[in-house]
């Protein structure tokens, strides 16, 4: 259809012959595949609807991809939480992509983690301080773990 609607406005043969002789116009597959294709298909298949319309949204992308691995958040502002949070952050941020954030509740956090498909979320609370120890929470199954901040990275790396 393209090449036959170019040749009529152009007033070109744009025919060619086969063995016999004989002119026909070539069929042409027009093909575009761009990557902003596959980035919707992906945000289609990963989003969950039923949770979107409880008002959750997770972003369920599969862990390995994830750009970002882990979120490192103060349980709150004070008692220098955010200082071990930091360096955390700092240590972490060597070998992984990591942010760090410190704003709203600690659920207002967790839910926005979830939309941008971040993996873990890394919590720094009284004990972090008393027994050297975070709560690592899993974003899909909500799974919290408590485990020593001394074996962090290497519990991270066997995830990924």
């Amino acid at each position: 259809y393209d090449l036959k609607q170019h040749a009529k406005h152009s007033k070109k043969e744009l025919g060619v012959s086969d063995e016999t002789h004989k002119k026909e116009v070539p069929h042409v597959l027009e093909i575009a595949f761009g990557t902003d294709r596959m980035t919707f298909v992906l945000l289609d298949l990963l989003f969950n609807p039923q949770e979107m319309s409880e008002g959750k949204t997770t972003f369920h992308i599969p862990y390995h991809i994830a750009p970002i691995k882990a979120a490192i958040y103060p349980l709150v502002k004070k008692e220098g939480m955010p200082e071990i949070a930091k360096e955390i952050y700092d240590d972490l941020s060597k070998d992984f992509v990591c942010v760090y954030d410190q704003a709203g509740s600690i659920g207002r956090r967790y839910l926005r983690a979830a939309e941008q498909g971040i993996p873990y979320c890394i919590t720094i609370d009284g004990d972090s301080i008393k027994n050297k120890t975070v709560t690592l929470r899993d974003r899909d199954t909500e799974k919290q773990v408590v485990i020593k901040i001394d074996e962090l990275k290497e519990t991270l790396r066997k995830k990924f």
